[in-house]
């Protein structure tokens, strides 16, 4: 679908560090979503690219979207982050945890998650 091609223009944008870029097609991606959790993941990708810019205040819009999208977005991103932690896996944590960040970053948890994995080495190569 378009959503999906919209996410993966945005994930390659990211990775060339066009930041602004990739915010405004993981937006694209989340107005093009097929259904509300796949809308709300986008929007959580947007909250988290926007946060990487410092903009707390599109993080906060694109977070409050993804939340009223889907209820239970945070909780499922942080049993993500936590099953990544069981098999140490290290950047998959890491991923887990700036998503789950963009959309609660003073959820007690969210702050519990942090110290575990920056606790942690980095991935083998």
């Amino acid at each position: 679908t378009f959503a999906w091609a919209h996410f993966d223009r945005a994930r390659l944008l990211e990775h060339a560090d066009r930041f602004a870029d990739a915010e405004a097609a993981y937006k694209g991606a989340a107005e093009s979503g097929r259904d509300r959790e796949t809308s709300a993941f986008f929007w959580a990708h947007a909250a988290r690219v926007a946060a990487a810019r410092d903009d707390d205040g599109r993080r906060q819009t694109h977070a409050s979207r993804a939340l009223a999208l889907d209820a239970h977005l945070l909780s499922a991103q942080t049993r993500a982050c936590q099953a990544e932690l069981l098999v140490k896996s290290v950047s998959g944590a890491r991923a887990a945890l700036t998503l789950i960040q963009a959309l609660a970053p003073r959820d007690l948890v969210v702050l519990d998650l942090a110290q575990k994995v920056a606790a942690l080495p980095d991935d083998p190569p």
